[in-house]
């Protein structure tokens, strides 16, 4: 759990007890992911910074800076060689999610964005002001081709989750339903009725 009190605190949910406190950072912690493989956890604080720590003895291993602003969500690849960090200010920083190779690439927000985010797996998406969204590679960081968005109001439009892949998004709206969406094939797959 990461913390205002600048500490990251690690459990064992089987049987309770508190592992470790990792104290490394100098302002609240804002976001943790675990790598796929579960040896690396890194943290991201609005100091700003990104830390990894080894989980196998929860000792700190690398400390990625230059972000210019504070870092709110960071997600990892599904084969773990990038980490996606979102930025305070819109941006999304691709870093090489080893923890002894850092390099950076910046995916910057379109211009006509409405919502730019990261899925819970790494991926960058965008939704724009003419109702389509589009996502990007998470391994090559190639923006991908814009597709249509269901036929509701952007307005009505709340959140989006992707698949692992982003081939099917789910989009949740203000009255409840969520459109099951086929991104390959532009059509909607299913919808589930709201209030």
């Amino acid at each position: 759990a990461g913390s205002f009190d600048k500490s990251v605190r690690i459990w064992d949910l089987a049987q309770e007890p508190q592992v470790a406190v990792l104290t490394n950072h100098t302002f609240w912690v804002s976001a943790l992911a675990f790598s796929p493989d579960g040896k690396t956890l890194a943290s991201a604080s609005a100091d700003p910074s990104i830390k990894f720590w080894d989980t196998g003895n929860w000792r700190e291993v690398a400390t990625l800076k230059g972000s210019q602003d504070e870092i709110w969500a960071i997600a990892f690849s599904s084969n773990g060689n990038t980490l996606f960090s979102g930025l305070k200010g819109g941006k999304i920083v691709a870093w090489d999610g080893r923890p002894h190779a850092p390099r950076t690439h910046v995916v910057r927000c379109p211009d006509d964005a409405v919502d730019f985010g990261l899925s819970s797996h790494g991926i960058p998406f965008c939704w724009h002001v003419n109702v389509t969204f589009n996502l990007w590679d998470p391994l090559t960081l190639r923006k991908l081709a814009e597709h249509p968005a269901p036929d509701f109001g952007f307005g009505d439009f709340v959140g989006t989750a992707l698949t692992r892949g982003g081939e099917r998004a789910a989009f949740a709206t203000l009255h409840g339903s969520v459109y099951l969406w086929d991104v390959e094939r532009e059509r909607e797959i299913t919808r589930f009725a709201g209030w």
